[in-house]
């Protein structure tokens, strides 16, 4: 096996694979006297890989070639596929068998169309094939969940026959990677609209205000104070953000200590008594004045100001909101939980 031409990240997948066929895979695809389809009709399927049999060693403790290929493709999560140059799998692994479980049995000696009928696929490994091409593409399969896979094809040379003699394609498994970029585009397009919202009433009333409004007394300090509330919202937007950025990057530092609860909730109702009173939604805090929790004040904060904040928020018109919570002693340490409830009646 002379080389296998490709690209950066499979470069050194291909520079261990270019070494280790050279024992297995070349008797297979240059044996004398054997075309392409009978070399492949009689791939041999004696390891756990179905990749070419270890040949013996004179040392018993030597690792033959073909041996050493198996171990490796076998701990591999990359399905990896080798073809002739008739389209016959010629070798496999244990990743590529999962990826093409509804193929029963052996996926050796089997043309690729026996295996899907996916174009994507079928183009890759041609162009690898008739063209002596690299070919890379995005490809979904569907056995049981929905699948997506970065494929990258390139042609098997070999310096004794001087030209393409089959091909080898790598399953790379990106579904984790896809679903991450659906809910960053998700994000996106949220944090777009709601930033779009305020944005656009402090601009309409910023107009409003050129056009003459300024000297109305009677109305400037309303579309001031509807300005600022805005420009607020968008400023506790953008502090979101930050926080999701830091906890993403792992920098969160977190700083524990001895909290005076029913403090902290009494500073949350009197920041949200005006959304509530808008609502005519009562609020009641019913946290013993003694009751202290070990947490981080600032973080505590913020996630009790949420909760609140949404029990006003899809709470009925009239309705009321009550906090509580409870201490018990379990494993020589005191825990408290903190129980709010929403009532609509």
């Amino acid at each position: 096996l002379a080389a296998v031409a490709w690209w950066n990240p499979l470069a050194a997948l291909c520079a261990v694979c270019a070494a280790l066929l050279a024992a297995g895979l070349t008797r297979l695809l240059l044996a004398p006297g054997r075309t392409d389809s009978t070399a492949a009709a009689s791939a041999p399927a004696a390891s756990s890989t179905h990749l070419p049999a270890p040949e013996s060693s004179d040392r018993n403790d030597a690792v033959s070639p073909s041996a050493l290929l198996d171990a490796t493709m076998n701990s591999m999560r990359e399905g990896v596929l080798i073809v002739d140059a008739e389209m016959r799998v010629i070798a496999s692994n244990s990743a590529a068998r999962n990826i093409f479980a509804r193929v029963e049995g052996k996926l050796e000696a089997r043309r690729l169309t026996e295996l899907t009928r996916n174009p994507a696929i079928h183009d890759a490994f041609r162009a690898a094939l008739k063209e002596g091409e690299r070919a890379e593409v995005k490809v979904e399969m569907r056995s049981g969940d929905r699948r997506i896979f970065d494929l990258g094809v390139a042609p098997l040379r070999f310096a004794v026959a001087g030209h393409t003699r089959g091909a080898i394609g790598v399953f790379f498994d990106i579904t984790p990677l896809e679903r991450l970029e659906r809910v960053r585009q998700e994000f996106l397009s949220n944090v777009s609209h709601e930033l779009r919202t305020p944005l656009t009433a402090i601009i309409a009333f910023v107009e409003t205000l050129e056009d003459g409004a300024m000297d109305d007394a009677e109305h400037n300090r309303r579309f001031l104070n509807v300005i600022r509330k805005n420009a607020e919202r968008m400023h506790n937007l953008i502090d979101d953000i930050l926080e999701l950025s830091s906890i993403e990057a792992g920098i969160v530092t977190v700083e524990p200590r001895p909290v005076r609860l029913s403090g902290v909730i009494e500073d949350i109702t009197t920041a949200l008594a005006s959304r509530a009173e808008a609502r005519r939604v009562t609020l009641r805090n019913e946290i013993e004045n003694g009751a202290l929790v070990y947490a981080d004040a600032r973080r505590l904060e913020q996630m009790l100001t949420n909760l609140v904040d949404n029990a006003i928020k899809f709470n009925r018109e009239g309705g009321r909101v009550t906090i509580r919570h409870e201490a018990s002693d379990e494993r020589r340490s005191e825990e408290h939980t903190s129980e709010l409830q929403s009532h609509h009646d």
